[in-house]
């Protein structure tokens, strides 16, 4: 649809003349405008004017006709109303894109009657002016008026039809009549259902809910009333039909109405015939069943006699199994003794290795200390160096001080050389005496180093001695641990074992084991005897079932029979009555002659009948024809033309065939001149002999008129020629009696008579029928009796009683068989009971068996290690004591060692004492005075000389006391050089070695900061040799344990698995992984063959019971079976011919119950065909097929094998075949109809179809976006039948509407009620499973996002601004759909629509109802003009074009002008301005 451009309105004049639009122009320029105008200004006018050009002569209100404008004084003379409309693209021919829309009206001259729609007292025309840009003649600057003169209603008409030849710029069409113009303006968007609907909603201001809520209250109303209705049907026929859809239907309906009643009838018969057919196939089915029963029993013959083979096969293959499973467990443990063995030489070689590596470990810690030891002594030798270093310069220091100081000294002491040399003397002999004590403690001081030596060896000796004791307690440890650890998985294995067994002391498991054994035995042979009991109880049980069954079977087929007797016996009873009451009503007592009689009678009511429904539809179709003054019987046509073409050789055709071979517009000539024509004959050259022919006139064919062919073709070759005449001579009309054409009177005389003899003939049709109906019973019934050979009640009463008798024995017989079968299910379950408990029992004994021979065996090898442990136990305690014993000795060599060390330290004093005290002595002492003192020794003793030689010495010094303190210096001197070479001496430097290396420059002083590193250096070389100290001793010791456990672990792979020799393994863990893997997996292996070997014993005790059932039961399926037993037995199952599938217990238990089943199956079957039978019988007999239930009750019997089976299903193949060919015969005669009625029924299913696929359409076209969500404004639900449904429900409502047709009396009243059922929404109301479940669903915006939802539309209530608004979208949308479904081929989403609504803002003032009303209308492409009054600036400001319109007083009357006007828009083409005007010749007021 295009968009509105701009607006124009001229002359108008209203309120009696007393406000006016003088030439008024307002610019919405295809965008959203409001105007505001205040109430009175004349909004109502200017909408009313502006609908004028979308829909010519419409009113707003009843009250207020566009006539009114003209009516009142000082109203309007000419009016003018223009709408400029911007073109969608696609509309767009040529670069015309604006299309102005002119409406043009004055008053309708005095005397004068307006044609066609043109009756309201005004006349008017509408026009369209086409142009690519503005210029002279756009909507603004066509000249409507000049100053005070206005343009004249003819003085426009003759403009705009001379403006195309002058003006190339434009193109105008203009229209007299409002149907053409409506047309027109369709083809470009402008849509009469979209502007009824805004002219509708604008009735009242501001009120589109009231529109809606008073015309369509509910959803099904808007669904059939406004979408289907009023948009989707008028669109259809507008653009298909031509807007006669309905009455072509209606009327194709009522033609075929009597076809359709007479294909009811055949189907009826039909339906009978396909209930025979299936009543037939269902039997056939249960007689097939019995071919599959005979089937199924050789089956089950044949499978139980399979399974026997299978279960001999198994027994060989169980046997043959055990001896493998023997085999493959004796193997399996063999290789887990090798694996054992395997993994104890690679533990030993892991120890081993992990020996080796220890042992290289030991030795390079050993040879780390050493070098340790080494750095230290080096270090150690550097430091002392550097103190000697530091003596030897104090030593140096004092030397050269005392020779000063004896310098001094001898230059002060020249005179005192007598005391001198007394104190020579006494220092000679002191001298003498202390070298012999030196010499005597030196002696013992060489002693006790020397003993030192020897202690510190043989400590070392005792310290060997205990390491290698404590490595001799390490290794027992190592292979203890190792016992241990054997000995308790051994118990653990071991209590497991016991847990599984009732045994108390293991000393008991071997005599246990043996007699677990023979209880074994014992069982399995229990087992076998139960065995062959239950075979035989089977085999008796089986028996008493067959015989159980097939006596349950008589009593049933006995009960039966006496129910069928008792009816039969009460129907022959009722027979007889009947029969005796029918010959007496016709007065023939023989049952033979009643039927002849009844049969001719029933044929003569059946002639009859047909004859006065003939009569009937012909009266029916005259007294039509004559009241119509038309022929309407086309098939009276074909007979005419059939009867005429084979009696004259000339050319005759009917009127419908010869208008299809001429134009369009000579059909449309032809039908103008003549109307008759598609239901007349034209007849040529024999039309004058076809005129006297009396046959013609006499034929029942209703009214045909004969026209002469020449006569047709001369209104075709000239205009002039008048229609034909109806007394000429080229014009007849067959029928009964011509003069009602001429007299009036005639003609309703006519009418009455064949009236009165219509009703005459429904009398006697009523009269007929009732009669007809009791014949027909009576003959139906006698029919039935005559055709079916019936025992009479004597007989029946015998054959009763019989039954009666029969049935009490079988009573009888099922009670003594019931406690029989009762008796044997318990001992049965006695046996199964006692065969479970033995079975339980014996896989209890294997198991215990087992684990018994198991504890025998765990119980030996613990034996063994708890000897092992209590030798190494022994040896342990032996080793203990010899370590005990070797650390007593090393602590009492160390006690020793200490005490020599002391006293070695005491000597050491001694002579260091002295030594001290030789230091006063010393500077005194002289070589050659020691011979002479050794001399005086004898005399004099040491304390003397002590004595003499203080008392010189102090003498001296007090005489000399300056001497005396020098030589006091001297002494100190002396001692600081003794000292510092006693210093050397103890750091192992003599006072010669310092002076060479002093003299070599090798000997020099350090620092304290160097000497205090090197002490730093040294302790740290001591700390390191100490931790390797400790880590050497904790590698012997762990050396020391490994080789223990070495020693332990080969005498232990000795004792169990021979000589030792070395493997050489690359990773002996993962050796012993792998082998401890391929262990576990013998291990487990083991464990499952042990289990197959326990679960072959037990499948060898069930194939043994398998095989003596199915013994049995081969017996009782075949006579033969012992010989093929017995066949089997000797020559054994052949293997190739056996399945390799296993034989279960269940497997053969389900063969036998499957085979039981299928007997007793067969004896159901039986009984089951014989009520089928007799049911079929029933059936066919209520179908009226007597004689084919007569032949299915004599020859139908129960087949007694698999052949006789298919030859009854063949049998009834062929009956059923007949059947069909009969029903084909009947449906090949109803095809046509079924065609006429199918093409009928799909036309109507395509009407539902469109309106349905034009429904689902409208959900998409009413998406919005909102907060970047499309969210559509409305939803439409509508239940639907499946589709494959239609076509049939559709046939039903046609046949209902056909059905329902007959009851009205006349033509008119069935016309109209088949139209009524043939409207679009009736018939979509037949694919709607209900049309009150339909729901449309309105979205509701809330001012909170998340509150926003659907209502149903019957629910979109609230504020009556929030209603407004959610009505509001209702309308974009529908308009949105309108467009799409008239659009066509046109993308309807892209093409523009436009809406006016007066005051939307009365209550739904809030911004937020209107939200997503705009984003529905940019959405969809809507421009939405609004007049209102007092909007809010939240709403005005949503508009991209604004008005504020008002009135100024103009001679004293109101004119509406623009008072401010403001746009959004920028303006792409500016408005045309005319710079000169000249003035045609135009009539002006």
């Amino acid at each position: 649809m295009p968009q509105i451009n701009r607006i124009r309105v001229n002359n108008i004049k209203y309120n009696f003349g007393t406000q006016f639009y003088d030439d008024f122009l307002m610019r919405f320029s295809c965008r959203n405008t409001i105007y505001d105008l205040a109430n009175g200004g004349g909004k109502s006018v200017l909408m009313l004017l502006l609908l004028q050009t979308m829909l010519p002569n419409c009113t707003l209100d009843e009250k207020q006709p566009v006539e009114k404008l003209f009516a009142q004084p000082g109203g309007s003379t000419t009016i003018h109303s223009l709408v400029e409309w911007k073109l969608d693209s696609c509309d767009v021919k040529n670069g015309y894109k604006y299309m102005t829309c002119g409406f043009c009206a004055r008053k309708a001259r005095a005397g004068e009657d307006a044609e066609g729609e043109q009756k309201t007292g005004i006349e008017y025309f509408n026009y369209c002016i086409f142009y690519r840009e503005f210029g002279d003649n756009d909507i603004k600057n066509l000249p409507l008026s000049d100053g005070r003169e206005r343009i004249t209603y003819n003085g426009l008409k003759a403009y705009l039809r001379d403006l195309e030849k002058k003006d190339f710029g434009v193109k105008v069409r203009l229209f007299e009549r409002k149907g053409d113009y409506l047309s027109f303006i369709n083809d470009y968007g402008i849509y009469e259902s979209h502007w009824e609907l805004v002219r509708g909603i604008n009735k009242t201001e501001g009120h589109v809910r009231t529109y809606f809520e008073s015309n369509y209250r509910t959803t099904r109303k808007v669904v059939e009333d406004l979408l289907i209705e009023e948009i989707i049907e008028k669109s259809y026929n507008n653009r298909i039909r031509g807007g006669n859809g309905d009455d072509e239907m209606s009327e194709t309906l009522l033609e075929i109405k009597d076809k359709l009643l007479e294909l009811a009838k055949r189907r009826e018969t039909m339906d009978n015939y396909d209930k025979e057919i299936k009543l037939i196939s269902d039997f056939s089915t249960k007689v097939a069943d019995f071919g599959n029963i005979f089937e199924r029993k050789e089956e089950g013959k044949n499978r139980l006699f399979k399974y026997l083979l299978m279960a001999q096969a198994q027994t060989k293959k169980n046997e043959a199994q055990a001896q493998k499973l023997a085999a493959d467990i004796a193997g399996i443990r063999q290789a887990q003794l090798e694996e054992e063995r395997l993994i104890s030489a690679a533990l030993i070689a892991d120890e081993e290795a992990e020996l080796r590596k220890v042992r290289a470990l030991v030795d390079s810690l050993s040879e780390g200390y050493e070098q340790a030891e080494k750095s230290f002594d080096k270090k150690k030798e550097e430091l002392e160096l550097s103190y000697a270093a530091e003596d030897y310069a104090d030593y140096v220091r004092q030397e050269r001080s005392l020779a000063e100081l004896k310098q001094y000294i001898d230059n002060r002491s020249r005179g005192r050389e007598d005391l001198a040399k007394e104190l020579e003397g006494l220092a000679a002999a002191k001298h003498a005496y202390m070298a012999e004590e030196l010499s005597t403690t030196g002696h013992s001081l060489s002693e006790t180093e020397a003993e030192l030596q020897e202690s510190t060896e043989a400590l070392d000796n005792l310290r060997e001695n205990y390491r290698m004791s404590d490595n001799e307690c390490a290794r027992i440890d190592g292979e203890l641990a190792g016992y241990r650890r054997q000995v308790k998985e051994l118990e653990d294995e071991l209590a497991g074992k016991l847990k599984a067994t009732p045994l108390l002391v293991t000393e008991n498991a071997p005599a246990e084991a043996e007699r677990y054994e023979e209880n074994i035995v014992a069982l399995k042979e229990a087992l076998a005897a139960l065995g062959d009991e239950q075979a035989k109880l089977k085999l008796k049980s089986d028996s008493d079932i067959n015989e159980h069954a097939q006596t349950t079977a008589q009593l049933q087929i006995c009960s039966n029979n006496i129910e069928k007797l008792e009816k039969e016996l009460a129907g022959a009873k009722d027979r007889e009555r009947e029969l005796a009451a029918l010959a007496k009503v016709y007065g023939e007592p023989d049952t033979d002659n009643l039927l002849r009689s009844l049969g001719g009678i029933y044929d003569r009511i059946l002639s009859q009948r047909e004859q006065l429904k003939n009569k009937k539809s012909e009266t029916q179709g005259y007294i039509s024809a004559i009241e119509n003054l038309k022929p309407v019987d086309s098939d009276g046509v074909k007979r005419m033309c059939e009867y005429l073409s084979s009696r004259y050789e000339g050319s005759v055709v009917s009127g419908a065939e010869y208008l299809r071979e001429k134009t369009s517009d000579e059909c449309a000539t032809l039908a103008a001149r003549f109307p008759y024509l598609p239901y007349s004959v034209l007849a040529g050259e024999d039309y004058d002999s076809i005129c006297r022919d009396r046959n013609v006139m006499a034929m029942d064919c209703g009214v045909v008129p004969i026209i002469r062919l020449s006569a047709v073709e001369a209104l075709l070759e000239n205009d002039n020629e008048p229609a034909v005449p109806q007394d000429d001579d080229n014009y007849m009309l067959a029928c009964r009696d011509l003069s009602f054409i001429y007299d009036e009177a005639g003609r309703q005389a006519g009418i009455r008579k064949a009236s009165e003899e219509l009703e005459q003939i429904n009398a006697e049709l009523v009269k007929l029928e009732n009669r007809y109906e009791a014949v027909k019973s009576d003959y139906e019934r006698v029919s039935g009796y005559a055709c079916t050979p019936l025992k009479n009640t004597s007989e029946l009463e015998l054959l009763l009683a019989g039954q009666r008798s029969e049935l009490e024995h079988l009573d009888s017989r099922l009670e003594r068989l019931a406690d029989i079968n009762e008796g044997a299910k318990e001992r049965s379950l006695q046996i199964s009971g006692q065969r479970s408990e033995l079975e339980r029992k014996l896989s209890e004994s294997i198991e215990i068996r087992d684990n018994l021979e198991d504890i025998v065996r765990l119980s030996e090898r613990l034996a063994e290690y708890l000897q092992e442990i209590k030798k190494s136990e022994a040896d342990k305690e032996s080793a203990v004591k010899a370590r005990r014993l070797s650390k007593e000795l090393c602590e009492s060599r160390e006690r020793a060692f200490k005490e020599l060390e002391n006293k070695r330290n005491i000597l050491q004093e001694t002579i260091a004492k002295i030594k001290k005290t030789w230091e006063r002595y010393a500077p005194y002492y002289k070589e050659q005075a020691g011979t002479e003192a050794e001399q005086e020794k004898v005399n004099v003793t040491a304390d003397e000389i002590d004595a003499k030689f203080n008392a010189i010495y102090s003498l001296i010094t007090d005489e000399l006391g300056d001497i005396a303190d020098k030589e006091k210096l001297m002494a100190n001197c002396t001692a600081a050089m003794e000292k510092a070479e006693r210093s050397m001496l103890y750091r192992g430097v003599s006072l010669e070695r310092a002076k060479e290396l002093d003299s070599r420059g090798l000997l020099k002083e350090k620092s304290n900061a160097q000497i205090n590193a090197m002490a730093d250096e040294q302790e740290k070389l001591r700390q390191n040799m100490k931790n390797l100290q400790g880590e050497l001793d904790a590698a012997s010791t762990q050396m020391n344990r490994i080789e223990g456990s070495c020693e332990y672990a080969k005498r232990s792979y000795e004792e169990h698995y021979g000589e030792y020799m070395p493997v050489e393994i690359n990773n002996p863990q993962e050796y012993a992984g792998q082998h401890k893997a391929e262990l576990s997996r013998l291990k487990k292996e083991l464990s499952r063959l042990s289990g197959l070997e326990k679960d072959n014993l037990k499948e060898q005790t069930a194939c043994m019971v398998m095989q003596k059932d199915l013994e049995r039961m081969v017996r009782t399926a075949a006579p033969d079976a012992d010989d093929i037993i017995s066949r089997m037995t000797t020559e054994g199952a052949d293997e190739d011919s056996v399945s390799d599938e296993k034989l279960t217990n269940e497997m053969y238990e389900e063969a036998g119950r499957t085979f039981d089943g299928v007997l007793k199956e067969e004896q159901k079957k039986r009984t089951a065909f014989t009520r089928a039978r007799d049911l079929l019988v029933d059936e066919l007999m209520s179908l009226n097929a007597y004689e084919l239930a007569q032949e299915v009750k004599q020859n139908v019997l129960p087949p007694q094998t698999q052949e006789e089976a298919a030859a009854l299903t063949d049998a009834l193949g062929t009956t059923k075949d007949c059947i069909e060919l009969e029903r084909g015969r009947i449906s090949r005669g109803i095809e046509d109809m079924e065609l006429i009625k199918s093409n009928f029924e799909n036309r109507c299913v395509q009407i539902c179809t469109n309106i349905r696929s034009e429904l689902e359409r409208l959900d998409k076209l009413s998406r919005i976006t909102l907060d970047e969500e499309a969210i559509p404004v409305l939803s439409l639900q509508i239940p639907y039948v499946k589709e494959e449904m239609y076509k049939d429900r559709m046939s039903v409502y046609i046949n209902e509407t056909v059905s329902l047709a007959e009851g009205f009396r006349t033509m008119d009243e069935r016309l109209k009620f088949i139209r009524g059922r043939l409207c679009w929404k009736r018939l979509f109301s037949v694919i709607v499973t209900d049309m009150n479940s339909i729901r449309l669903s309105l979205y509701k915006r809330e001012r909170i996002k998340d509150q926003s939802r659907y209502l149903r539309y019957e629910e979109a209530v609230g504020s009556t601004g929030q209603s407004q608004g959610i009505y509001i979208q209702f309308l974009v949308s529908v308009i949105n759909y309108i467009a799409s479904i008239n659009a066509g081929g046109k993308e309807a989403a892209v093409l523009g629509k436009t809406i006016f609504i007066d005051n939307p803002f009365g209550a739904a003032k809030d911004i937020y109802i209107w939200e997503p009303i705009f984003k529905l209308l940019k959405t969809n492409h809507v421009q939405l003009i609004v007049p209102a009054r007092g909007a809010t600036p939240a709403i005005t400001g949503r508009f991209d074009v604004n008005y504020v319109l008002g009135q100024r007083l103009v001679d004293k009357k109101q004119q509406t002008v623009v008072v401010d006007y403001h746009s959004q828009v920028a303006e792409s083409e500016l408005e045309y301005e005319r710079l000169t005007f000249s003035q045609e010749s135009f009539d002006f007021l």
